[in-house]
C-alpha cells in the first residue's frame, strides 16, 4: 500500500517537526539494525532493547514486522518462532496490539493475501 504519507502520518502523530520525525526514525532503525546484527540474541536481542527502553508496543510492532517479512517469504515456521516470541516477552500487549491492527488485515490487496497464505499471486 503506498498510497500513504509515512513521514506525514508519523508528523501528524507526534506533533514534531519533519526533519526531527526523520531524524529519529533514522536513528532508530539505525540503532535496532545494528542490535539485530551484533547482539548474541540477534532479532530478539533488539526486540528485548524495545520491550525494556521502550515499552511493550513497541516491541510488538518491531516483532509484527518480522512476523509480516517471514510470512510475505513464505516462511511461515519462522513466522510462528517471531509470533511465539511476542507472546512471551510481550504478552501484556499482544491482545491489544492485535486489535489495533486486525483492520490492515482487510487493507492488502488481493496479490498481499495471496502471498501472506504461502501462495504464489498471479
Amino acid at each position: 500500500m503506498s498510497d500513504t504519507d509515512f513521514l506525514g502520518t508519523i508528523v501528524d502523530a507526534t506533533k514534531v517537526p519533519e526533519a526531527e520525525a526523520a531524524r529519529v526514525i533514522n536513528a532508530t532503525l539505525e540503532v535496532l539494525h545494528r542490535r539485530v546484527i551484533v547482539d548474541d540474541k540477534g532479532w530478539t536481542g533488539a526486540a528485548m532493547d524495545l520491550r525494556f527502553d521502550v515499552g511493550a508496543r513497541a516491541a510488538f510492532h518491531f516483532l509484527g514486522l518480522l512476523a509480516a517479512v517471514h510470512r510475505y517469504a513464505g516462511n511461515g515456521d519462522d513466522a510462528l518462532a517471531v509470533n511465539e516470541t511476542a507472546l512471551r516477552l510481550v504478552s501484556d500487549e499482544v491482545e491489544a496490539g492485535n486489535r489495533r491492527v486486525a483492520h490492515w488485515l482487510d487493507q492488502r490487496s488481493d496479490f498481499r493475501k495471496k502471498q501472506d497464505e504461502g501462495g504464489r499471486a498471479q
